[in-house]
């Protein structure tokens, strides 16, 4: 499919909290951008009354090894790929491990 020119607008309105809602909302946009090759706009109106219900984000980390408590893991490592990691770790600028420097 040929690149759109403009966007999209994807807007859900959520009456009732839900656990899965940051990641659906983050799975259809990226699936929308990815489909359309557009910029999208993703817009949540939460209509319920549960205060405490207030998604900011979502995120999602299979091997989180910024975390200073799994630093020592890499340090104590013999895999050589440990020390890529923990070279790409420092390099990014990582405030979690700011400490580690």
């Amino acid at each position: 499919m040929a690149p759109r020119s403009g966007c999209w607008i994807h807007v859900e309105v959520q009456g009732e909290p839900e656990t899965a809602f940051a990641e659906r909302m983050y799975t259809y946009h990226y699936k929308i951008r990815d489909r359309y090759q557009v910029p999208v706009a993703s817009l949540a109106v939460l209509a319920d009354t549960d205060q405490r219900f207030r998604p900011r984000q979502f995120s999602s980390a299979l091997l989180d090894y910024a975390e200073p408590e799994r630093w020592a893991e890499l340090e104590a490592s013999d895999n050589v790929f440990a020390l890529v990691v923990m070279a790409q770790i420092l390099s990014s600028g990582d405030r979690i491990l700011n400490s580690v420097r």
